[in-house]
């Protein structure tokens, strides 16, 4: 299972992107989708490859399209809450600017803490229901 990493919610123009950036909300969007999964079941999710190390190649368009579009379907899964309006990347387009990175890693944020708030409320039972022996049956 992926690990949650506090993402980043304050970007501003002047802000670098770079490859910890990318894994960690890769990573992110992958641990929301195994908590999603365990709570809800499946849903639509497009794999987004492994994690960067390095910066031999170029950024893969179709990852950032997999961010949003796993955004989207984990949202319409669970709370459906207003997480802005997802953003298609194109080839030679422009790339990811700090408002989508803002909106991408709040969103990661706000799913991440209702489902948390989700874990917290469960009540358990100081006993085990059902677990009755030959000795206690009347």
């Amino acid at each position: 299972m992926a690990t949650w990493t506090s993402p980043k919610t304050d970007w501003v123009s002047t802000d670098t992107f770079n490859i910890e950036d990318y894994n960690r909300i890769k990573g992110n969007i992958e641990y929301l989708s195994d908590i999603i999964q365990t709570y809800v079941g499946a849903f639509d999710y497009t794999d987004m490859g492994d994690d960067l190390t390095n910066y031999t190649g170029y950024w893969n368009v179709a990852v950032f399209n997999a961010f949003e579009t796993n955004l989207e379907n984990m949202n319409a899964a669970s709370y459906m809450q207003d997480i802005g309006t997802t953003k298609t990347f194109y080839e030679n387009g422009v790339f990811i600017t700090y408002t989508e990175l803002n909106r991408i890693e709040s969103a990661c944020q706000l799913i991440y803490d209702l489902y948390e708030l989700q874990a917290s409320s469960y009540r358990t039972y100081p006993f085990t229901m059902g677990a009755l022996t030959e000795a206690v049956k009347p």
